[in-house]
């Protein structure tokens, strides 16, 4: 039976066929309204596909929300509280504003047959900088058919000194057009620009206060991505703080990035065997050296969609995955890290890291009862690592000391095993050593797993901000099993700020130093006790980690532990949650 979606989006109708069985239901979601009935009528085959994969994974109710949510961001929000233009007033007052110490921007663009269209608006944007130190340096590696780059260039050139253009011999590559690009540049800072996006008015003045303000080495902004003009938007980038465990699991960096010049002499340019993933590279580089790294909680960037940009996929540019994992690599060994990287194959660019533990390691598994016990003895069975199991109630502080680390277990949870998650990497092993794997980098220190209820994410982390409802809100909670979430967070390893409840690890030494130190009396396995450890870790400048790729799920009712008053009245910056979320959380959390 063909079955049509019918939606309608501003005032415009569409139709979308799908293969279904007989059904006519009329879903209601704010001001869009979408039904789905029997038809013949055909439609956009792009949205059509779309619409019938999200209700063929989701089902219908689940489907229409998400359909309708894409439609309040990219329609509403977005144009609302990610607008491109300045008021008169704000321009005034950032031109006013100079730094100290001078300090000038080299703004690098490799161009290659770019279209002048485009051309002419990212220089438009550069151009439209409140903040005015700045130096735009051209690579241009187009070839003869494209004469009009150099042409437009050269117009602008002449009406602005700041703006330097080398028309080069031939196209190296990405990787070398951008390091003639960089050759150029005389700035105290670099800033990493694409030849057809644009920068919002404001980037410049942010950066440059941030500099100046927090000293910074590094500093990347959030980005949204459009077509044709920037009131279309696609998606909105709210990116977290910088922590390696994300970083190394998926570039969330991307744009507007600027990087202190000197750093770049330590790590040298772009190179030319990472073409596709150089930025990647690059960044990584960058990172290991930098000593202040700041992100800017705007957007920032405004980064174009067409056909064949890496914006617009991983399936645009495949050969960027292989070329990012063979840069982590490289990472993994400067770092003096022991492990493989892996690539996604159904969603990219995103990796994780087959961390090697030492046999040698000793750990302490901490069961709440007789069911805890029977799942801990499960995942030890299958195990060659070293373990030992203890009740709750017979735990005690003296025992910490003698353990690598500890492994606390909760009744009501066993590994969840489905067909329809698909996971980065060969992924065989248990969830013990998934989150043992977790603590093997120097930074993390403690370590959990997502958490399924009923083929929904009950938990993936926590994150928590005086200007949400209820201060600490589950991530991706409800989420179906098939949806890879905002920006595909659900298929990697993340680092978040809190942890709860299921199989929480932690390091030995960690955990003894808290139990020392701790005044608090919570419950051993309830989820204040994780919070409480989690914050203490946080002001040790330590991370933890949560991991969706050996996930739990819920098989009995689980007791909820109630958050009193005074914990949630938190000082600290949740340096992994982005601030936007507070508004556009629901839409992409998918809060209620």
């Amino acid at each position: 039976m063909k079955l049509i979606i019918n939606y309608d989006v501003g005032g415009k109708s569409y139709f979308a066929p799908i293969d279904a069985t007989d059904c006519s239901i009329v879903l209601h979601y704010g001001d869009l309204k979408v039904i789905i009935k029997k038809g013949i009528k055909m439609g956009i085959k792009a949205k059509a596909d779309k619409i019938t994969g999200y209700i063929r994974d989701y089902g219908i109710s689940y489907a229409a929300k998400k359909v309708y949510y894409r439609y309040k961001v990219k329609y509403k929000l977005g144009r609302k509280y990610c607008p491109f233009e300045i008021s008169d007033a704000q321009r005034k007052s950032e031109q006013q504003y100079k730094p100290a110490q001078k300090i000038k921007v080299s703004i690098v663009v490799p161009l290659y047959n770019t279209p002048e269209n485009f051309l002419k608006e990212m220089l438009d944007s550069v151009e439209a900088q409140t903040y005015t130190d700045w130096e735009l340096c051209l690579a241009d590696a187009s070839d003869e058919k494209n004469g009009q780059v150099k042409k437009t260039v050269e117009q602008y050139q002449a009406k602005d000194k700041r703006i330097k253009y080398k028309k080069l011999s031939k196209n190296e590559g990405i990787s070398e057009n951008t390091n003639r690009a960089l050759e150029m540049a005389a700035g105290d800072y670099i800033g990493l620009m694409d030849h057809d996006d644009l920068l919002h008015p404001s980037v410049l003045y942010n950066v440059v206060k941030t500099i100046e303000e927090k000293k910074a080495d590094f500093i990347y902004t959030d980005e949204l991505s459009f077509v044709g003009t920037t009131d279309r938007v696609q998606s909105i980038h709210f990116k977290p703080d910088f922590s390696w465990e994300t970083f190394r699991n998926n570039n969330f960096i991307c744009h507007f990035t600027a990087f202190k010049r000197s750093l770049l002499k330590e790590t040298g340019g772009f190179r030319k065997e990472f073409d596709g993933a150089q930025d990647y590279d690059m960044f990584l580089r960058l990172l290991e050296k930098a000593k202040r790294v700041c992100h800017i909680q705007k957007v920032l960037y405004y980064w174009r969609l067409h056909a064949g940009s890496v914006a617009s996929g991983v399936g645009a540019k495949p050969y960027t995955v292989e070329a990012g994992r063979k840069a982590l690599e490289e990472h993994l060994h400067r770092e003096n890290i022991i492990g493989k990287a892996y690539s996604s194959e159904l969603y990219g660019p995103f990796y994780t890291v087959d961390y090697h533990i030492s046999k040698n390691d000793k750990n302490l598994v901490v069961v709440e009862s007789k069911q805890a016990r029977k799942f801990a003895m499960q995942e030890i069975n299958k195990s060659d690592l070293k373990y030992d199991i203890v009740g709750a109630d017979e735990f005690k502080e003296s025992q910490v000391s003698s353990y690598d680390n500890v492994i606390f277990v909760a009744d009501g949870y066993e590994r969840y095993e489905d067909s329809d998650r698909e996971n980065v990497g060969k992924i065989d092993k248990g969830v013990f050593e998934e989150v043992l794997q977790c603590l093997q980098p120097s930074e993390n220190v403690a370590s959990g797993a997502t958490v399924y209820y009923k083929k929904k994410v009950y938990q993936s982390g926590y994150c928590y901000d005086k200007g949400l409802k209820n201060f600490i809100m589950p991530l991706y909670s409800g989420v179906p099993v098939k949806d890879p979430a905002y920006m595909n967070r659900l298929k990697f390893r993340q680092n978040v700020s809190l942890l709860g409840k299921g199989v929480f690890a932690i390091k030995s030494g960690t955990l003894l130093q808290y139990l020392q130190k701790s005044e608090n009396k919570e419950d051993l396995l309830s989820n204040e006790f994780y919070f409480a450890l989690c914050l203490y870790i946080k002001g040790k400048a330590e991370k933890c980690v949560v991991s969706p790729l050996v996930p739990l799920k819920i098989c009995s009712k689980v007791k909820n532990t109630s958050i009193k008053k005074d914990f949630i009245e938190i000082r600290q910056k949740d340096l992994t949650y982005n601030a936007n979320m507070n508004v556009f959380g629901k839409y992409y959390f998918l809060w209620k």
